[in-house]
């Protein structure tokens, strides 16, 4: 075998740096890209993650307001139910209402309260000519607390005046 020249000896050096790093790019190349690629999908994923805690960090203040809002609706509607002791702020309402519409109130009855319900069933019997009675009841929708009528009657008497006698639920909290 001869000896290579130098010409030779460059060229197959250039060759052997070559192929080396044809076989170091080739094992290396491909891990790199994996990775890279795994990257660029957990940075999306986390971008999209970001993107949505942004819309709640966003809307706090909105979420704060609608909570405000919503503990003084709660707190008017809590005004609108007394305790369970307070009938007779019900009772001196009505009284209130009958006397201003000129009608007579001839019964007030409590009956059982009922716990599941919060409710307190009660009865009420009032007198007068058919305008005041018609205006009493008018008068009872502007009651500034909770009841539901469960039954009413009306009935005539001697002299063009009505009795009327109603069932109500008033509720209250314990």
């Amino acid at each position: 075998m001869r000896k290579l020249n130098k010409r030779e000896t460059v060229l197959l050096t250039i060759f052997i740096i070559f192929v080396l790093i044809a076989l170091i790019v080739n094992s290396w190349l491909p891990s790199y890209l994996d990775n890279r690629n795994k990257l660029v999908i957990e940075r999306e994923q986390l971008q999209s993650q970001w993107e949505e805690i942004s819309k709640y960090i966003n809307k706090e203040t909105e979420i704060r307001n609608s909570i405000s809002r919503l503990s003084e609706e709660n707190n008017k509607f809590r005004e609108m139910i007394p305790d369970g002791n307070s009938s007779h702020k019900y009772w001196d309402t009505i009284l209130k209402r009958a006397k201003e519409s000129n009608v007579e109130v001839i019964v007030m009855q409590e009956g059982e309260k009922v716990s599941e319900e919060n409710t307190m069933n009660t009865s009420l019997s009032i007198q007068g000519s058919f305008e005041a009675t018609m205006d009493f009841i008018e008068r009872m929708n502007s009651l500034p607390y909770l009841y539901a009528v469960k039954d009413g009657r009306l009935t005539e008497v001697e002299g063009g005046e009505f009795i009327t006698t109603l069932s109500l639920d008033f509720y209250f909290i314990e």
